[in-house]
């Protein structure tokens, strides 16, 4: 699950409120849930019902369905096309940590007409862990799916009890979830200031975060300008997905995440782009 926030110049953007789709925690701005069932008993995957609590605001029960393995039509290597790509132009430029002024040895610059495949690991570089979370893969039943799109409501809380039933599911699949298992709320984000100089960032404390990873992307000119807010050269891409406690931990430590005490950062003057969006997890 994830409540994901993203604003514009300070100003929250509201979620998006189009169909779901299975993997949305990662990248979708709101609240989403990606629900997988895994049993031995059905390795093809098996249509179940996950019963919910009231409090989700979404009716009796999800369905969960297998994931389909068909190929869509024109995704093939027969489906033809372009072989050859033009090369892009421009540029990606890189800056990391909270402070008013740019840092010696920033930014790390990449050149997208000439950029070799090591060039481009200099930057994406940074933390990575095994996926964690639910996973829609061949021999698992989802939720979302084809059958159900459904949006979780912004008003919605997971905790209270919850089951799952299904040929091949133990009757006692049941489990019940409380405040530490909920969804969070958004992150009341606020950013304001000249974008020639250095923007101060504020958020109020969320009693359930355990540590807060802020980046900022967008244009300048024909450069494409990311920051975040790791103190060590971290663009943060592995780290929207599940963390465990344990690393949470250790990157707090290592300064790639904010402490959960965390309330302010600045991003820096020079790597402030024209249209800034800052992102929050």
């Amino acid at each position: 699950m994830a409540t994901n926030t993203m604003a514009m110049l300070g100003v929250p953007m509201p979620a998006g409120r189009g169909q779901n789709e299975f993997g949305n925690t990662r990248h979708g701005i709101g609240p989403f849930m990606d629900v997988a069932l895994v049993t031995s008993a059905r390795p093809l995957g098996t249509q179940a019902t996950h019963a919910i609590p009231p409090a989700m605001r979404m009716g009796p029960s999800l369905p969960l369905e297998p994931v389909r393995t068909e190929q869509r039509p024109g995704t093939g290597p027969e489906a033809g096309g372009p072989t050859e790509v033009e090369q892009p132009k421009g540029r990606l430029l890189f800056y990391w940590g909270c402070s008013a002024e740019v840092r010696a040895g920033q930014p790390r610059v990449l050149d997208f007409s000439r950029a070799s495949p090591q060039d481009w690991a200099s930057v994406w570089q940074g933390r990575f862990v095994p996926e964690g979370g639910a996973l829609a893969r061949p021999g698992h039943s989802i939720w979302p799916n084809e059958r159900d799109r459904r949006m979780l409501p912004d008003s919605a809380s997971l905790q209270g009890d919850h089951a799952v039933t299904s040929e091949g599911v133990p009757a006692g699949l049941r489990f019940t979830l409380g405040p530490n298992q909920d969804l969070m709320p958004a992150i009341d984000l606020s950013g304001q200031g000249d974008l020639a100089a250095s923007i101060p960032l504020r958020w109020r404390q969320i009693p359930a975060a355990r540590a807060y990873f802020i980046n900022a992307f967008g244009a300048k000119g024909t450069d494409f300008v990311i920051w975040s807010s790791s103190e060590l050269p971290d663009a943060g891409m592995g780290l929207f997905d599940y963390l465990s406690n344990a690393n949470i931990e250790r990157w707090t430590t290592d300064r790639v995440l904010l402490p959960a005490t965390a309330t302010q950062c600045a991003v820096p003057r020079e790597s402030s782009p024209d249209r800034m969006a800052p992102w929050s997890a």
